[in-house]
């Protein structure tokens, strides 16, 4: 199962703006993500390699997206309508295996947001929060000291700016922005496994407030957040419990199944007699192929049409007298 996973960066340093389609932006180099042990998973230089490219025009929200007190994905037209700022440019791995890109911030929008003061700091070179969120599938048979699994397949969602919050990767951790790495030649002398045992460290020394946010998505996502950064309490899908409840009766989901099974067979016989129905009638001039791509529903209308009309059985014509009941008119006499 994929998981969207929400980690915590700290931003500093040089700023330039640029116009995009009319619009001025500030534009923020950033340093996203250090390859270690975050939030309890290992995630190793070459996943973050790995998923370089997918990282350019990722959403760039104030705040991470959550509906129902629950974070959730930051590619909605509503998410992107009310929070959403700018969209990241220019991924790319450093020579240590950061990642790293520049976020492209919208200033008319960031003033409209309220968020004027923040944008003001950016362009002073002072810090600011950021906060990388992916999907990824974890491995659980990876596991070493510090971390219980391996985080695989990283897929971006956004990179959210968090005024108001404290990052769990620091500026002195590698990550922030603005920032052009200016001291990635003491980074260089760092090993694979340094980075492991100071991002272990870090994440040891995390406060309950600083904890990285780890939210399950499935097709449609209805995220549980492990990090409580708000009051609102997480509900139950009372629309998952019914039909829980529902299933159950039935027998349980084996019996569900053999039914479902059932039906589509019927189903299936059903639009293959019609078709040969249709298909050996002189009045359907559609081929075939066409009636193949039919809704089931508009293939039964179209035979009940096709079939002469059955009066058997309905006797004949009736008429209501006075004494309130009806009688069989009488055949008119031919003379």
């Amino acid at each position: 199962m994929s998981e969207l996973v929400e980690n915590m960066a700290e931003t500093m340093c040089c700023t330039r703006r640029e116009l995009l389609n009319g619009r001025e932006h500030l534009i923020v180099p950033t340093v996203m993500l250090v390859p270690g042990v975050l939030n309890g998973e290992y995630v190793s230089a070459a996943e973050v390699a790995a998923s370089v490219m997918a990282w350019n025009d990722v959403p760039i929200p104030i705040e991470h997206p959550r509906e129902r007190g629950l974070p959730i994905s930051a590619r909605q037209p509503s998410v992107l309508e009310r929070s959403v700022v700018g969209r990241l440019y220019g991924a790319n791995v450093g020579p240590t295996g950061n990642l790293r890109g520049e976020m492209w911030l919208d200033v008319g929008k960031v003033g409209a947001l309220g968020y004027g003061a923040m944008l003001e700091l950016l362009a002073a070179g002072g810090p600011v929060e950021v906060s990388t969120a992916y999907y990824r599938d974890l491995d659980s048979s990876t596991s070493g000291t510090g971390f219980t699994g391996a985080a695989k397949n990283l897929k971006p969602d956004h990179l959210a700016l968090l005024p108001h919050s404290k990052g769990a990767c620091s500026w002195q951790d590698g990550c922030g922005a603005p920032r052009v790495n200016e001291d990635e030649a003491d980074n260089d002398a760092r090993t694979s496994a340094d980075a492991e045992s100071h991002t272990e460290e870090r994440g040891n020394n995390m406060n309950e407030t600083e904890q990285q946010e780890t939210v399950i998505a499935n097709d449609a996502p209805e995220p549980v957040e492990t990090q409580v950064e708000t009051q609102v309490e997480p509900t139950v899908n009372e629309d998952l419990v019914a039909l829980t409840a529902m299933v159950q009766e039935f027998g349980g989901v084996a019996a569900l199944r053999d039914a479902l099974d059932g039906l589509r067979v019927n189903r299936d016989t059903e639009r293959a007699t019609m078709l040969a129905e249709l298909q050996a009638n002189a009045r359907v001039m559609f081929t075939p192929a066409e009636l193949a791509t039919w809704p089931t529903g508009n293939l039964r209308k179209l035979v009940d049409s096709l079939r002469p009309a059955d009066y058997s059985g309905r006797g004949g014509p009736r008429a209501n007298d006075n004494s309130g009941e009806w009688q069989v008119l009488a055949a008119p006499e031919v003379k």
